[in-house]
């Protein structure tokens, strides 16, 4: 027990809190109790990273960044890579201009320019993720791919913070899922990533009102260890639960998809027998 009296416990499942497609103990305890995991929680944040990635795509630098790689290329190198492109800039115009490949397109063929930043920005929307190392051969910078990553990487972290540890205005999914359990407010839980491992700090008082029943009121405190294995087993049976609802509810909807299906091809069957005897009445 901590100095406050708070008897203080972890949780943690293995690989037995994975069966229901939750990725970690905190997600598992999470689902039991019928709260957002953190995967959903991904999942619903997941379109707008994908925005937020395409706005750092979308803006000055990564002109910049095409500029200055063109600068880095021989005129006959950068002709060659422009013309892959259907850019139509030769090596000869290139030499002519006495500038640089990169500063020439921005400067005087400013609408080619315009057209291979579009064909860059499809390339880096298909492949920014995988970061290809000769993304350069297609006249797209490392660099802007890197800035998409860190552009969603950044949004989807803050959302998993959010989500976690909750704003001014509501509790995140530690402060739900301790209100779930023990229904007090001097029940808190953390979550160790590194690990795995949910670590609970209640009350005496919290952990009778999680037992509820199971406690009566003159048997002693169980220990630490003990109030794991409670809480692991009523969260996997929980889950089990919800998982099998869910497995019903996916039946349903295949049946009555079915159950259609059966009434439409009925409905087709009839309308044709019906069509070639309406044909045998006229022609009889």
């Amino acid at each position: 027990m901590s100095n406050n009296s708070n008897i203080v416990f972890s949780v943690s499942f293995g690989e037995t809190g994975t069966v229901y497609g939750c990725g970690h103990a905190l997600d598992t305890l999470l689902y039991s109790q019928g709260l957002i995991t953190e995967s959903e929680a991904m999942d619903n944040v997941a379109d707008y990273a994908f925005e937020s990635a395409t706005n750092a795509l979308d803006s000055s630098d990564t002109k910049t960044a095409i500029i200055e790689l063109l600068n880095n290329l021989d005129d006959a190198e950068a002709s060659r890579r422009l013309w892959d492109h259907d850019v139509h800039v030769t090596q000869t115009e290139l030499t002519a201009s006495e500038m640089l490949a990169g500063d020439y397109l921005s400067l005087e063929r400013a609408e080619s320019l315009d057209k291979l930043l579009g064909r860059v920005r499809a390339y880096a929307s298909e492949n920014w993720q995988d970061q290809p190392a000769t993304c350069d051969l297609h006249l797209c910078p490392l660099s802007v791919l890197e800035s998409m990553q860190k552009s969603y990487d950044l949004t989807m972290d803050y959302a998993r913070d959010e989500w976690l540890k909750g704003d001014r205005s509501s509790d995140g999914a530690l402060g739900q899922l301790a209100r779930a359990l023990f229904g007090r407010e001097d029940a808190t839980i953390s979550w160790d990533g590194k690990t795995d491992t949910v670590e609970v700090s209640a009350s005496p008082e919290a952990i009778r009102e999680l037992y509820g029943y199971d406690l009566g009121e003159d048997e002693p405190m169980p220990s630490p260890s003990d109030i794991a294995e409670y809480i692991k087993g009523y969260a996997l049976t929980r889950c089990k639960a919800k998982a099998e609802e869910q497995r019903v509810k996916r039946l349903s909807v295949q049946q009555r998809r079915e159950e259609e299906d059966a009434r439409r091809d009925n409905a087709r069957a009839l309308a044709i027998e019906t069509a070639k005897q309406r044909k045998q009445s006229k022609t009889a």
